[in-house]
């Protein structure tokens, strides 16, 4: 009980320590900036119709209860350091920081290599530079890239919460855009697939196979 009152003092000066940058409307746009993935659009794409189905799928199985339980831990445990202190509290400063370092160790890969390349290459496609190959220019412009990033994360959430906002508001732009395209394609020159069975998984076999690795009860799936 000693453990448990010490902890709530604790998170009570904590909270009177912080300050509200993110309203109701930023966590909106700030949720859709992360979630809405336009790179990974044109593979998502390439699966079909079916990738509707695997999406409502993830929403019910991962998202919403992810997004659940993190709201539930936020509000229980109001106090900066979020994951870190979350562990910390169960089960000590070694596991906090343990986890701390796996969920930062993604976010380098991911920007320094997959993002900034992606932006290159889009920079190459739309403005016609010719980037890709020039080894020197490439550092350049991914150090630049990455140094924003990071900039815009050290200064003051208040200032810098525009930045996803604004991405969030271009995301939903193009992908508007992407489907007024596709109607405007799909009357001029019909719609391609299986329209019968246009959401659901297209290759049942291997989502057989898939789920008895996975050790679960598949039935006449």
């Amino acid at each position: 009980m000693a453990v448990e009152a010490s902890a709530v003092n604790e998170f009570a000066v904590e909270k009177r320590k912080l300050k509200k940058s993110l309203f109701r409307f930023d966590m909106i746009f700030f949720t859709v900036c992360a979630i809405v993935a336009l790179d990974t659009l044109g593979q998502s794409s390439s699966f079909g119709a079916q990738a509707v189905f695997w999406l409502i799928v993830s929403a019910i199985t991962f998202l919403i209860p992810y997004g659940l339980l993190t709201a539930e831990l936020g509000a229980a445990f109001p106090a900066e350091g979020a994951t870190y202190e979350w562990v910390r509290l169960a089960y000590g400063h070694l596991a906090g920081s343990v986890t701390a370092i796996l969920y930062w160790l993604s976010n380098p890969i991911w920007l320094g290599g997959t993002l900034a390349a992606t932006a290159i290459a889009a920079m190459d496609a739309f403005w016609g530079t010719k980037i890709v190959g020039n080894v020197a220019l490439e550092i350049i412009i991914g150090l630049v890239f990455i140094w924003v990033a990071v900039i815009g994360n050290i200064l003051s959430l208040q200032s810098m919460k525009w930045i996803p906002n604004w991405g969030a508001f271009i995301k939903i732009a193009l992908l508007l855009l992407f489907a007024v395209l596709v109607v405007v394609s799909g009357i001029q020159h019909g719609l391609q697939g299986q329209h019968h069975r246009w959401l659901l998984p297209q290759q049942p076999a291997g989502l057989r196979r898939r789920a008895r690795c996975a050790g679960l009860p598949v039935g006449r799936l």
